[in-house]
C-alpha cells in the first residue's frame, strides 16, 4: 500500500449554488484557486501507475492497469459542515465505465453509504441522504471493473436542502409561445429587412434561392431543410430555465441533462425560413431567439456562477449565444418590436459581451490558442449590431478586430499551420472568418487584406494534414473527426477560387451523418451555403508528394503508382504545443488510402476516456518500460521537436530526435524511417536508457494483429501488412480503448530484452 497526502490545508469552504443556498459546495475540486486549500487524502490500494493531479476544471485520478473487481484508490475528504438545514450530500464525479465507486458520508459518528455503482463515462451526481448535526468526512472508494485503464474526474462535493430544492423547482417561470409585445403580427413582417447586413443582406436571398437548386448544392440544402424541419418539432419554451440548454455534460447539473442547445436551431430556422419564404419556420426561429434573450445566464450551468468562486469554463456558451442572437436578430429584424430590439441589445452586452470581455482580459492563454480568435467573433458581430443602437459604442468594433487579427497572427504559424492540429484550425477559422467578413463589409474592404501574413501558407498546411481520401484529414492531436468540421473550406473556396480549398470543397459539403456532440459547438453548412462559391470541381487528393512543416513540426510523404499508394506521416511539434498528444516521433501509415497504422484522435471532452487518449503508448511510438510492465509518458515538449527528411515520387526518408521528451528515462532517442518503394517501410529506432531496462515498440490498428514468432500480420479494409520485429523477445496484442469514432482499437507491443542502449530495425511490408 502507498499513500499520497498533501500538506496541511485549510477547511471550511462554503459556496452557494443559488440565492437561497439550497445547495452549497463544500469541497470545490473543480476550482484551481480553491483546490490547494482543501484537505484530502488519497490512499492507493491497488493497480499500476495510479496518478492524482489537480487540473483547471477537476481533480483527476487515473490508473493504467488494475485487477478486475479489486479496489484501486480510497479518497477521503475530512470536513466540518453544519447540517442544521441540510439532509443530503452530493458528489459530482465522472467515472469510466470500466471502474466503479462507493460514496459514503460520515455525519457525527455515523456512516451513510450509497451502494457500489459502475461508472457511466458521464458526470453523475452521487447523492447520499443523511441525518445529524455535523458532516465530518466524505469517502470515495474506487474499484476496477476490468484490467483496462480508467479515469475518475472529481468536480465537487456539496450539501443540499432537498425541500428547498424541490420548492425552487416548482417555482420556475413558464413562458408561452406568443411573446406578445416582442414579435410583431405576421402580416407586419412578410417582407424581410435586415438590421445590419452582417454577413449579407436581404438582396442576397434571391442568390441563395437560386443556389438551393444548383446540382452542387442541392443535396446540401436538402439536409439543411431536413435539420430545420427537425428543429420545428421542438417547443423551445420547454427548455427555458436559469441556464442555457446544452449537451456538453462536463460542468452541468444532472437534472439539466437532455436539453438541446438553442443557438444552432435558431440560425437554421431563420435562414432556411427566409430562403424558403416559410412564415411558420421564421416564427419558430423568433421563439428560439426570445428564449435565448430570456435565459438569465448564457453559460453552462451553476458551476460557472457559484458565489464565492472565480472559476469559469471560458465563454464558449456566451460567445455562441451572442453570435446566434446577433445573426438571427439581423436577419429577422422586420419581425421585432422596438422593445424586443432593446431587450436583445441589453442581453448581448449583459449576458454575452461583458463576460466575453472578462475572459478575453483574464486569460493570457486564450491569445495563443483557438479561443482568442473564436471569442472575437461575438465581439465583432455584437459590436457591429450595437453600434447602430447605442450612441457610445465608439471604436469597440475596431478594437475587437485588432484583437482578432493579433490573435490570428499568434495562431497561424509561419508555415501556415497551427500546433493544435487541422481540426482546431478548421473550427477556429469557422469562427474568425465570418467576423472578418462582417467587418470588411462594414468598412468596404477586401477581406483578404485582413488575414494573417502567413495565411498564404495555410493551403500547404491543409494539404499536408489531409488524408488520401479527398476531404478527409489526419487525426493528429485533439482531432475528433476524420473530416473538416465547420464552414471554413466552403468560405475559403469562395474567397480563393483557385486553391486547395476549392479542390476539396465538394467533399466537405453536408453528409447525412448522425449528429454528434461536436455539432453543438460548430453549426455545419449554414454560413458555408450563404458565403461559399456557386459551384465546385470534383474532389481531388491534395496530399503533397513530400512536405515538411518546420514550424508546426509535421512531415508527410505520399507516393503512388496508379491505384496503388503509400502515405507515411511523422509527428513532431513546436515548443509547448496546445491540444497536442504525448506522441512525438509517432508515424501513421495509409495503404491505397486505407488507414492501417492509425492515430486514435480524441473523443468528446465530457467522456473520461478522453483524458487517456493522449498517452504515449497509445500511439505508434517507442517507449521505455516500467518495472511493473506499464509504459511511462513523454514529457510535454518545452523545445521544438521537428522531423527532418526528404522524399520524391519513389523514395522517402525521415528522422526525428526526441530524447529531450524522455527526461529521467532516456539520454537519447532517435527514429529514422526509410522507404525505397511502395511496398516496404523500415523503422530504425536508436535509444539509450539512463538505467538499464527494456523498451517497447507500439503500433495501433482497427483490426487485430496476428502474431507468428517475431512477425505480426494485419489485415484491414482488404489491405494486408506484414510487420517483422526480429529484435523483439515478446509480442503482445490486446484490444485497448477506442478511436475517435468509438471503434475498438488493437495495440501491438513488441518488447525488447534488457540493455543500456538499443538499435532496433523493424520492417513493415504490404502484402497484396
Amino acid at each position: 500500500m502507498s499513500k499520497v497526502t498533501p500538506s496541511e490545508k485549510l477547511t471550511g469552504t462554503y459556496l452557494p449554488m443559488d440565492s437561497c443556498a439550497a445547495e452549497v459546495i463544500v469541497a470545490p475540486f473543480h476550482d484551481p484557486v480553491i483546490e490547494p486549500t482543501l484537505q484530502y487524502e488519497l490512499e492507493v490500494v491497488g493497480g499500476s501507475d495510479v496518478r492524482l493531479d489537480a487540473l483547471w476544471c477537476w481533480t483527476r485520478i487515473r490508473w493504467q492497469r488494475a485487477k478486475a473487481q479489486e479496489p484501486v484508490a480510497d479518497f477521503r475528504v475530512p470536513l466540518s459542515v453544519s447540517m442544521d438545514r441540510y439532509d443530503r450530500v452530493i458528489a459530482a464525479i465522472t467515472v469510466s465505465k470500466n471502474a466503479s465507486l462507493i460514496v459514503s458520508a460520515r455525519v457525527d459518528g455515523k456512516w451513510f453509504t450509497r451502494a457500489r455503482e459502475n461508472g457511466s463515462d458521464v458526470r453523475r451526481e452521487y447523492a447520499v441522504d443523511v441525518q445529524g448535526d455535523q458532516l465530518r468526512e466524505v469517502r470515495l472508494q474506487f474499484f476496477a471493473e476490468n484490467s483496462e485503464p480508467a479515469m475518475v474526474l472529481i468536480s465537487w462535493i456539496a450539501v443540499a436542502d432537498t425541500d428547498m430544492v424541490s420548492a425552487m423547482s416548482r417555482g420556475r417561470v413558464r413562458f408561452g409561445a406568443e411573446w406578445a409585445g416582442l414579435i410583431k403580427p405576421v402580416d407586419q413582417w412578410k417582407a424581410p429587412r435586415f438590421a445590419r447586413g452582417l454577413l449579407f443582406d436581404e438582396s442576397h436571398l434571391e442568390v441563395l434561392r437560386a443556389r438551393r437548386a444548383h446540382p452542387d448544392w442541392r443535396e446540401h440544402f436538402a439536409l439543411l431543410e431536413k435539420r430545420a424541419a427537425q428543429a420545428m418539432q421542438r417547443e423551445p419554451e420547454d427548455d427555458l430555465g436559469e441556464f442555457l440548454p446544452w449537451s456538453d455534460l462536463r460542468y452541468m447539473r444532472e437534472r439539466e441533462y437532455g436539453r438541446q442547445p438553442y443557438h444552432n436551431d435558431a440560425q437554421l430556422l431563420a435562414l432556411v425560413g427566409l430562403i424558403n419564404q416559410d412564415q411558420a419556420m421564421i416564427d419558430h426561429a423568433l421563439r428560439f431567439l426570445m428564449c435565448m434573450v430570456h435565459t438569465p445566464h448564457w453559460c453552462w450551468a451553476a458551476d460557472c456562477r457559484v458565489l464565492g468562486s472565480t472559476w469559469d469554463a471560458r465563454c464558449f456558451m456566451e460567445e455562441m449565444t451572442t453570435t446566434s442572437v446577433c445573426l438571427v436578430a439581423d436577419w429577422l429584424d422586420a419581425a421585432l418590436t422596438d422593445r424586443a430590439r432593446a431587450l436583445i441589445a441589453q442581453s448581448i452586452w449583459d449576458k454575452g459581451l461583458a463576460l466575453i470581455e472578462r475572459d478575453y482580459m483574464k486569460h493570457e492563454e486564450v491569445h495563443h490558442i483557438n479561443q482568442g480568435p473564436w471569442f472575437c467573433r461575438a465581439r465583432v458581430l455584437g459590436g457591429l449590431l450595437l453600434e447602430r443602437i447605442w450612441p457610445r459604442v465608439g471604436n469597440y468594433v475596431d478594437r475587437a478586430v485588432e484583437g482578432l487579427r493579433a490573435d490570428l497572427e499568434n495562431y497561424i504559424l509561419p508555415d501556415g499551420g497551427t500546433d493544435e492540429g487541422v481540426g482546431y484550425w478548421s473550427v477556429t477559422l469557422h469562427a474568425a472568418l465570418p467576423a472578418l467578413i462582417a467587418y470588411a463589409r462594414s468598412q468596404k474592404l477586401d477581406v483578404r487584406t485582413l488575414l494573417p501574413k502567413s495565411f498564404d501558407q495555410s493551403e500547404a498546411f491543409l494539404a499536408t494534414m489531409s488524408a488520401v481520401t479527398p476531404g478527409h484529414v489526419l487525426m493528429d492531436g485533439d482531432n475528433s473527426t476524420d473530416y473538416l468540421v465547420g464552414d471554413t473550406i466552403a468560405i475559403l473556396a469562395g474567397i480563393f477560387p483557385r486553391s486547395v480549398y476549392t479542390r476539396i470543397a465538394r467533399a466537405n459539403l453536408l453528409r447525412d451523418r448522425p449528429a454528434t456532440y461536436y455539432n453543438q459547438y460548430v453549426l455545419d453548412g449554414l454560413v458555408g451555403f450563404a458565403l461559399g462559391p456557386e459551384s465546385f470541381p470534383e474532389p481531388q487528393t491534395v496530399v503533397p508528394t513530400f512536405r515538411r512543416l518546420e514550424h508546426v513540426g509535421q512531415l508527410t510523404s505520399f507516393r503512388r503508382d496508379g491505384a496503388r499508394s503509400i502515405r507515411v506521416h511523422v509527428t513532431g511539434c513546436k515548443a509547448k504545443p496546445s491540444h497536442s498528444h504525448l506522441d512525438k516521433g509517432a508515424f501513421t501509415l495509409e495503404i491505397d488510402g486505407v488507414p492501417m497504422l492509425i492515430d486514435r484522435g480524441v473523443i468528446r471532452y465530457d467522456d473520461p476516456r478522453c483524458d487517456l487518449m493522449d498517452r504515449t503508448y497509445l500511439h505508434n511510438v517507442l517507449t521505455p518500460v516500467n518495472q511493473d510492465g506499464t509504459f511511462p509518458d513523454q514529457a510535454r515538449a518545452q523545445t521544438p521537436v521537428i522531423p527532418q527528411g526528404h522524399g520524391d515520387e519513389r523514395t522517402f526518408e525521415a528522422e526525428i530526435e526526441f530524447g529531450s521528451l524522455w527526461d529521467g528515462w532516456m539520454s537519447s532517442c532517435r527514429r529514422r524511417i526509410v522507404s525505397g518503394n511502395l511496398d516496404e517501410l523500415r523503422v530504425h529506432d536508436q535509444a539509450r536508457l539512463i538505467r538499464r531496462g527494456r523498451v517497447a515498440f507500439h503500433l495501433q490498428a482497427l483490426a487485430p494483429f496476428h502474431v507468428e514468432g517475431s512477425r505480426a500480420r494485419l489485415e484491414y479494409g482488404h489491405k494486408k501488412l506484414d510487420i517483422h520485429l526480429p529484435w523483439a523477445t515478446e509480442l503482445i496484442v490486446c484490444q485497448e480503448l477506442i478511436d475517435y469514432e468509438f471503434r475498438p482499437v488493437w495495440r501491438l507491443t513488441a518488447l525488447s530484452d534488457e540493455a543500456d542502449s538499443f538499435e532496433l530495425a523493424t520492417m513493415i511490408t504490404r502484402r497484396d
